[in-house]
């Protein structure tokens, strides 16, 4: 799958994000919060494979395909996993995105996908859309980087020559890597509820970058990907490293277990996606 730009989780060999550079196509997820819900099925699959399997339905070089097409896809998003979850895929040369949700109770929340405005900013954590005050700061942070780095590109000379989109993409990556090391919580008044979780935990988490090292919650990666329209693209991908006591179980695999903040790996990629 030598076309496919993706992370990979060392426990499922599954994804929370993957890229199709031949297509276009992209696929991400986040769990969905519920406590009631945290224990996974092992008859089932991880709810990351459905993110790889999104991008490899339209690659003819691909031949493992667990789905034939979109619409088979969509029918089948929920019956393979039992966890929940949001997951947002589509096209960035369409332009044309859906958003679907999962809830593992007696009924799915949404009994089918919904269409994503080209051009709107989103935001989602481990709710549903644009829920969430974290989430609502977290995309007023994202617009006033964005629109930055743009005012910069535009006032670069020779802004359409590739070194200098690349220097410029590099570096919007990097502003919103700290984007999401924002460690401010929020109000207390402000706090989400409705999740099943007392307020305290909640307000305890309730920052972009989640370091509860008291409780099996912490930001272990932050992936950023980002597609110029001279279709020149790049990924960034940092992992970090805690010293919570759940997350030194998973050390082995994930060399995650160490103390806070300190960066365990960088990935930077450069590419060119084709249209």
């Amino acid at each position: 799958m030598s076309n496919i730009i993706c992370g990979i989780d060392q426990l499922t060999s599954s994804t929370w994000f993957a890229y199709n550079k031949l297509n276009g196509d992209i696929c991400f997820l986040t769990n969905f919060r519920n406590p009631a819900n945290q224990v996974e099925n092992k008859n089932y699959g991880s709810r990351g494979h459905l993110v790889i399997e999104y991008v490899k339905i339209n690659d003819a070089s691909i031949q493992n395909k667990k789905f034939k097409s979109e619409s088979d896809y969509e029918k089948n998003l929920f019956t393979i996993v039992t966890r929940g979850f949001n997951i947002v895929y589509g096209n960035v040369f369409s332009r044309k995105f859906k958003y679907f949700q999962y809830k593992n109770t007696d009924e799915r929340l949404m009994k089918e996908s919904i269409d994503l405005e080209a051009g709107k900013i989103y935001g989602l954590s481990n709710g549903g859309l644009d829920q969430w005050d974290k989430v609502i700061r977290g995309k007023q942070l994202f617009e006033e980087i964005s629109e930055q780095a743009e005012i910069e590109l535009v006032r670069s000379q020779d802004n359409d020559k590739q070194e200098i989109i690349q220097e410029k993409m590099q570096i919007l990556s990097k502003d919103l890597i700290q984007l999401m090391k924002n460690d401010t919580k929020s109000h207390w008044g402000s706090v989400q509820s409705g999740t099943g979780y007392p307020k305290i935990w909640e307000f305890i988490n309730s920052s972009i970058f989640a370091c509860n090292n008291l409780a099996n919650f912490c930001t272990v990666s932050t992936s950023i990907f980002i597609l110029h329209k001279s279709n020149q693209a790049c990924f960034l991908e940092q992992r970090y490293r805690h010293n919570s006591a759940f997350l030194s179980k998973l050390g082995s695999s994930l060399n995650i277990c160490r103390p806070r903040y300190d960066v365990a790996t960088e990935v930077y990629e450069v590419f060119e996606s084709k249209q």
